[in-house]
């Protein structure tokens, strides 16, 4: 069984913008967003940056939008969980976006049980 320890982050939750982050490569896209590779240009940490898309939403964000992220604050020092690091919410006259900041896993969960 794969051993984890907490790894404390550089990145203040609530203290970045998404200028403070360059792109290193799409890792995947959904129904409700997108993953980037990305890394924090201040202390090149390697991050994923899920941006939430809000194309057919007229009142804002949805509510499992909400909870998404409600959920992983709850969670973000629980050991078994990838690590929220910051949640960074643009507001523009063309667009609204919320890009949620997490610790970089190599590995999927599903590619980890593949492997069993």
């Amino acid at each position: 069984m794969v051993q984890y320890q907490k790894v404390e982050s550089p990145i203040e939750f609530g203290k970045t913008k998404l200028t403070d982050y360059q792109a290193i490569a799409p890792l995947g896209k959904g129904t409700y967003g997108e993953v980037n590779k990305c890394f924090h240009i201040q202390t090149n940490s390697v991050v994923a940056i899920k941006t939430f898309l809000f194309e057919n939403v007229t009142n804002g964000i949805n509510y499992s939008t909400m909870r998404e992220i409600s959920l992983l604050k709850q969670l973000r020092d629980y050991p078994n969980f990838v690590r929220l690091l910051d949640v960074i919410e643009e507001r523009g006259t063309d667009k609204n976006q919320i890009h949620c900041v997490f610790e970089y896993c190599e590995t999927t969960l599903f590619q980890q049980l593949s492997k069993r």
